[in-house]
Parts: C-alpha cells; structure tokens; sequence
C-alpha cells in the first residue's frame, strides 16, 4: 500500500483557451467547490481498495496500492470537475516504511 497526500485549493489564472469565458469564483463559491471536491473525490477510487480521508486543514490523504501517477489523475479528475488546483506530498510505500508521513 502507498500514501499519498494532496492540498486542494482554489486559485484564478484567468480564462484559458480551453475555457475562454472562465470567470473568477467568489469566495463562497471557492470553499463550496472545496466542499464538493472532498465529498466526490471518493468515488474515483470506488473500483480499488482504497481508504480516502480528509484531514485538519483540507488535506487530502489516500492509502491504496497503485502507482502515484495513477492517483494522481484519479484526483485531477475531480480537481478539474470543480476549478480547483492541488499541492501533492512526496508518495511513500508503507510496506517499506510503516511509519513513515509523506512530506
């Protein structure tokens, strides 16, 4: 099993040419996609075994045994579903390193 660590948060760039009329959100609208993202981000890891869990300060943290390329565009799916932008944590193998956190 591997641990991966995510910081999902909600950053404009401004409209791109995928999105040519992309418009800032207000702050509301920014803390209800944050909302969404940990309550949908379950569901793209509902095919493995997989624990998905929210913790302090809007981190997201996933124990699973696949690759961290493969989380990582499980977790993009949704980031992009809801306009939001990630930090990612160094992924660790737990087998390895049983206590180890990612950094």
């Amino acid at each position: 099993m591997r641990l991966f660590k995510y910081e999902p948060y909600y950053m404009f760039e401004g409209p791109t040419l995928s999105h040519p009329f992309l418009s800032e959100l207000s702050e509301e609208q920014a803390k209800e996609n944050l909302e969404s993202f940990f309550r949908d981000v379950e569901d793209e890891f509902q095919d493995i075994e997989a624990t998905v869990r929210r913790l302090e300060d809007n981190i997201l943290e996933v124990t699973a045994d696949i690759s961290q390329d493969d989380s990582d565009k499980r977790v993009e799916r949704c980031l992009i579903k809801f306009e939001l932008v990630s930090k990612r944590a160094t992924a660790v193998d737990l087998e390895e390193n049983p206590n180890a956190v990612p950094s």
